[in-house]
């Protein structure tokens, strides 16, 4: 297993979330990714603006942030996408890093007891929290969306979304846009599932599909004006259902 890092040699601004990711595809490059694991602890894993993405059968694992989309073509399918958070992920807490002996994320093993991590900040969770478990996690306010898409045209298909300090999917304020969501399964993201907004330029047209979203603060919720969404078929459990606003 690869722990990637993000590179920190460029010094782009990001409309969203600011944190370098893995994969920086802008203004009409072409980034296909397929049977490929991305396993990281810092930054964000994919940035795409004004370019082509494909993700098939693509894990994703660890990272602040997931996906930070704007005006790109995106495509992912039968993809595993979690654990998005400050916290490292409990996967990461016996690894020790190459360039030091101190392990990613020391823990007392008897107390509980939060120590700091190599970089010196005190942000490992008590060891008995689970992995994507977001009502034992602490919330931050830093943005940690497993997917954030502002216009282009995204297509979600058959994938799995767990675990994020905000919302799985926010497709949000800014321009209009596609946003076709099927076969998808939703869960353990401590805001909305599905967070939808638009007050840019041209409408903003979702599906949603043959979807399970559960164990969310809210399944949906659909504010500001020019947002088309229709659901189809979809399963929400143990999340309140939608707010529109």
């Amino acid at each position: 297993m690869c722990l990637l890092r993000p590179l920190h040699t460029h010094t782009h601004t990001y409309a969203h979330a600011q944190e370098k990711a893995v994969f920086d595809v802008r203004h009409g490059a072409e980034l296909l990714v397929s049977d490929t694991v991305l396993h990281g602890r810092r930054g964000q894993a994919v940035v795409g603006m004004a370019s082509t993405i494909s993700l098939r059968r693509v894990q994703v694992h660890g990272f602040v942030g997931g996906l930070q989309l704007a005006d790109a073509v995106v495509r992912v399918d039968r993809c595993h996408l979690s654990h998005f958070f400050n916290f490292p992920s409990p996967l990461w807490s016996s690894r020790t890093d190459d360039n030091s002996s101190s392990s990613t994320c020391r823990l007392s093993t008897d107390s509980g007891v939060v120590h700091d991590d190599d970089d010196g900040d005190s942000t490992c969770p008590p060891p008995s929290l689970g992995a994507d478990v977001p009502e034992q996690i602490p919330y931050v306010d830093n943005d940690n969306d497993a997917l954030y898409v502002t216009g282009g045209d995204l297509q979600l298909r058959s994938t799995v979304v767990l675990g994020a300090g905000d919302d799985c999917l926010d497709s949000g304020t800014g321009a209009g846009g596609l946003v076709d969501v099927t076969g998808c399964w939703i869960e353990a993201c401590q805001h909305e599932g599905i967070a939808l907004s638009n007050n840019g330029a041209g409408p903003k047209d979702v599906s949603v599909r043959h979807t399970v979203v559960m164990g969310c603060q809210q399944a949906s919720r659909v504010c500001c004006s020019s947002s088309f969404a229709s659901f189809a078929g979809w399963l929400v459990g143990w999340s309140a259902c939608s707010s529109v606003g």
